[in-house]
């Protein structure tokens, strides 16, 4: 049997966009749906909700962040051995990455429930907030287990070159999303457990779909019950190029954490407008997040097939398309951002604070488009270890030192938010020097 994929073969700009677009509208939709809880609940509970919601992204993915990178990890090795057409490792690797999901949600849920009230304090949440904040978080970690299932499932069949199932789930989940979110907090007016709850539903409902496309398929990466477990040396080998992914998450949560900390420092006002700010250029950002994750399956199936050529290529009309993308929605966010305000709170005050927050985070925002491709290049070739390096110092240390800076000196909402922008440029410049470093070695060989 010829296991090649499309993606070691044909012309690279078809094949790139045929396998991204999907993982594209994926990542949209799961923003979307993420959006639909920040507007249900500002609008029929109040803006405290709202930021209450909002303040527990960063710590979440704190948290998360190790697992969902230790996945990513597998994503890498499935890719590869999959491009090298190596049925028993490919076996053994999703066998391997599933056994992971389910221990790895297990100790998520526990000890996120456990230490959420601790973290949100340690993050100065305001007491009008922390109340909800606690019982939409502590909900949220319940559903562990089927988030990291799904992730990890999901992982598993676009490193496999299918990008459009994990799509097909996503758009169930959306319109589950939308409903369950009326129903529970417009109707049944359950506040923030609500939305949380829909969340765990939604994710589980997600996870049985991924599931039974893997336990019920013909290709190689099929899961047999029976089977899941850890294979040694694949976990290994795993976590050697996960872990450092998932450190490298984890360290810059971290960083949001604290950022977020600031933030909350100025109120419940500020912290409403971090959330809806957040939530409309995450629009923007899901696309470069889309295509980072499609280049790490794109060049790990052609890094496995020693197809070196085509990588180069891959990454070059990467950047250029996912530029210009970015560029043309930050000038539409820029001048409908007041508009856009509106679906999440009628407060003016929350608006202003927002549109302060858009103006000096939006206009920079194409910067970031070569942190998120080149990392997710230099991970599919499988090195994990330089990325977390780079990120760690531009996107963490870097921002911690700022904000360290304006607390003594400033302490000014506007500095807060400058050393996003700043922090970008940093870390793109470094993942440029340190990409065209690889690729001379690659074209030497």
């Amino acid at each position: 049997m010829n296991f090649k994929t499309e993606i070691t073969e044909g012309v690279i700009w078809k094949q790139l966009l045929k396998f991204t677009l999907p993982i594209l509208i994926s990542n949209l939709l799961q923003q979307l749906y993420s959006t639909v809880d920040s507007v249900i609940v500002g609008n029929f509970i109040g803006d405290e909700a709202l930021a209450a919601v909002g303040s527990v992204g960063s710590l979440v993915n704190m948290i998360v962040g190790l697992f969902i990178g230790i996945s990513a990890g597998a994503s890498v090795v499935i890719a590869q051995y999959y491009g090298a057409q190596d049925v028993d490792n490919v076996q053994n690797s999703v066998h391997s990455a599933i056994a992971f999901s389910l221990i790895g949600g297990v100790v998520m849920s526990v000890v996120g429930i456990i230490v959420s009230p601790a973290l949100l304090r340690m993050m100065n949440t305001p007491e009008n907030v922390i109340g909800m904040a606690i019982t939409y978080l502590q909900i949220y970690f319940t559903g562990m287990i089927p988030a990291l299932i799904y992730n990890v499932g999901a992982g598993i069949l676009r490193a496999t070159g299918d990008s459009r199932r994990p799509l097909y789930y996503l758009m169930i989940s959306c319109v589950l999303n939308i409903l369950l979110d009326l129903l529970f907090v417009a109707v049944f007016k359950w506040g923030v457990a609500g939305a949380a709850v829909v969340t765990t539903i939604v994710q589980t409902v997600s996870a049985v779909l991924v599931m039974l496309n893997l336990c019920s398929t013909h290709d190689i990466y099929r899961i047999i019950p029976r089977k899941i477990k850890f294979h040694a040396q694949m976990m290994k080998r795993i976590i050697l190029i996960g872990l450092p992914t998932g450190f490298q998450s984890v360290v810059i949560s971290i960083s949001n954490v604290i950022i977020q900390s600031r933030i909350n420092y100025f109120g419940d006002t500020a912290m409403a407008a971090m959330t809806s700010r957040g939530k409309l250029d995450g629009f923007i950002y899901v696309i470069m997040a889309a295509v980072g994750l499609a280049m790490t399956t794109f060049v790990g199936q052609n890094y496995g097939a020693k197809r070196y050529d085509r990588i180069k290529q891959s990454v070059k009309i990467s950047m250029l398309m996912t530029s210009g993308i970015t560029i043309l929605l930050s000038g539409l966010l820029l001048i409908f951002g007041r508009q856009s305000f509106y679906l999440f709170t009628k407060s003016e005050a929350v608006i202003e604070y927002g549109i302060i927050m858009m103006y000096i985070i939006v206009p920079p925002y194409w910067i970031f488009t070569a942190v998120e491709i080149l990392s997710g290049a230099i991970r599919g070739m499988g090195n994990s270890i330089i990325p977390m390096t780079i990120s760690i110092i531009g996107l963490c240390v870097f921002r911690i030192i700022w904000v360290a800076v304006d607390m003594l000196f400033w302490n000014n909402l506007i500095i807060v938010c400058l050393c996003y922008p700043v922090s970008w440029i940093i870390t793109a410049a470094a993942f440029m020097l340190y990409y065209r470093k690889i690729i001379k070695r690659l074209e030497q060989t």
